[in-house]
């Protein structure tokens, strides 16, 4: 049956919430290091929502880098 009219859907997700961490260390002037997590949790999230799916956030991510001076 149409009304007629166009009718708007609200599509709602939970609320949610993700914790991310940086630690950082320099070795020497020269030389640091660097340990960034994001998701420390690894919470199923919705990034994107649409009407009929859903895209997942990103999940856990643990990243190293060394930064060197010359």
């Amino acid at each position: 049956l149409s009304t007629g009219s166009k009718a708007t859907v609200s599509i709602v997700a939970p609320s949610f919430v993700t914790a991310d961490l940086l630690a950082e260390y320099a070795f020497s002037e020269a030389v640091s290091f660097a340990l960034n997590a994001n998701n420390v949790t690894n919470k199923l999230y919705a990034d994107s929502l649409y009407t009929a799916h859903y895209i997942p956030g990103a999940s856990r991510l643990v990243q190293v880098t060394m930064t060197a001076r010359f």
